[in-house]
Formats: C-alpha cells, structure tokens, sequence
C-alpha cells in the first residue's frame, strides 16, 4: 500500500510502502521519466527507539530545502521524525515529536509544549513547506511545527499549535 509520493530536486520520487521508505532515482530517456534499477530502501523497526530507529512509516515529504532530509508520520507509534537520508539504505533520525497519551488534545501555547509530549491520535498525513510541518491525524486535528525550529537545539518550541477536532453536540461545546 502506497501512502505519498514525493521527490526531491535531484529527481529521486520517495514513498512509503508496507511502513518502510523506498525510493527511485528518476531520469528522462526521450520524454518518459524511468526508474533506476538501484532502488533506495529505509526498512523501519517495528519495537525499536523512536529517537534513533525509523517507526513504521504512513507518510513521508521531502524538505523543501535539504534533498537529504525527509520527514515521516507513523499511526501506530504517533511519532513524526527527522531523517536524514545517509546512503541508498542508511539513515540517520535527528530529532522527533510525540508520544503515547490518552489526553485528547494539545492545549498548550505556541512553542511551549515539548516534541516529546506533543500528543497525537493515529497522525496520518505530513506536508512540509520551508517554514512549517503539518500534521494531520485521524481525529481531525492538524497539529503545526515551525520548520526553522524542528532541529535539536530548539524542537521543543517547534509545536505551535493544534487545530480542529472531533465532531461534538452543540451542547458539549457550550459546556
């Protein structure tokens, strides 16, 4: 099963498949872009540390600014982390945010929850753009990240905010 595809600037198209990476130098041979016979594979692991072991990967995008950086969403251990992309089958996870809680949502400030208790439920989609990364989950939230901020130094002010969320009645939200 085939969640994104993506690819960087150099050409190669990235996707995950059966929660690992794969990836695919692309080159044009008269008009019809073909893949390499060298295929990239990032094999995930399954109980591993999510601050140094790529998690079962749903989604992934490319950095707008960096071809060798990729950021992944994983549903069942609601992490999303930083790879960079070392080698056609080695990695390298700088940093990551998430955890396991049963507490629903984030309702902290903008950059004052830390990556590690930044709280999501089945996160399945990521986009990245120069500035931000944005996170949906099954839930109907869509968490956002500064970009600039998600590095080891200052991830734990890279959470800005959450947003949407569950259906509720009108007199739930009243209460």
């Amino acid at each position: 099963r085939v969640w994104k595809t993506t690819v960087n600037n150099e050409g190669t198209m990235y996707y995950g498949c059966k929660n690992q990476i794969r990836g695919y130098s692309l080159t044009r041979v008269g008009g019809v872009y073909q893949t390499t016979a060298r295929p990239r594979f990032y094999n995930y692991v399954n109980r591993g540390n999510r601050d140094t072991q790529l998690m079962r990967v749903n989604d992934c995008d490319i950095s707008p600014d960096d071809d060798s950086i990729m950021y992944t969403v994983s549903q069942s251990k609601k992490v999303v982390q930083k790879v960079r992309l070392d080698s056609n089958t080695t990695y390298t996870i700088i940093e990551r945010a998430g955890t396991f809680s049963r507490k629903p949502y984030n309702l902290e400030g903008a950059g004052t929850l830390a990556a590690n208790s930044v709280r999501f439920k089945r996160p399945y989609g990521i986009n990245v753009t120069s500035d931000e990364i944005i996170v949906t989950s099954r839930d109907g939230t869509v968490d956002i990240f500064n970009e600039n901020l998600f590095t080891v130094a200052d991830v734990d002010t890279s959470w800005q905010g959450q947003f949407g969320g569950g259906r509720m009645t009108r007199w739930i939200g009243l209460k």
